[in-house]
């Protein structure tokens, strides 16, 4: 194919370091992320929703490592304006994942009534079919104390 395919090369490292990071393999996962952050910024744009999504994959598996910092990177992300759906995407996915890194601590209540909030708006706006509302449910069902 002619051209330059640096995004689209980026793109698929993303859902590579997507599936990597579900099967539990953190190392490559962190690998393919940080990979994806960088091509789909040269490719795109940094301000560009797939480099934001590639960007909120690898601050998610970081903040499910243990890393503080992915914590901030999280809570930038949510607070993107939503100029457009993509952008939207990124901001309810980033306000979901900090929940899900959130919710276990002394906020419980407060972070559940947020992931409420924006599993309502989510039904609302119906956003990749509905996919992005069960990936929340399923947050919100990880937050509730072990019976």
């Amino acid at each position: 194919l002619p051209g330059d395919h640096t995004g689209l090369a980026g793109d698929t490292l993303r859902l590579m370091g997507e599936t990597s990071a579900g099967l539990g393999e953190h190392a490559a996962a962190g690998q393919q992320l940080r990979r994806a952050v960088s091509l789909t910024r040269e490719g795109y744009g940094a301000t560009h929703p797939h480099a934001l999504r590639a960007e909120l994959s690898l601050a998610r598996l970081q903040a499910r490592t243990g890393n503080a910092a992915a914590l901030g990177r999280l809570e930038r992300l949510a607070s993107l304006s939503a100029t457009d759906i993509e952008r939207r995407r990124v901001a309810w996915l980033a306000r979901a994942y900090l929940s899900e890194r959130t919710c276990h601590g002394p906020q419980r209540e407060q972070v559940l009534q947020q992931l409420s909030g924006l599993d309502l708006s989510l039904q609302q706006a119906q956003p990749e079919g509905g996919a992005m509302v069960r990936e929340v449910d399923a947050i919100r069902e990880g937050c509730q104390p072990a019976p």
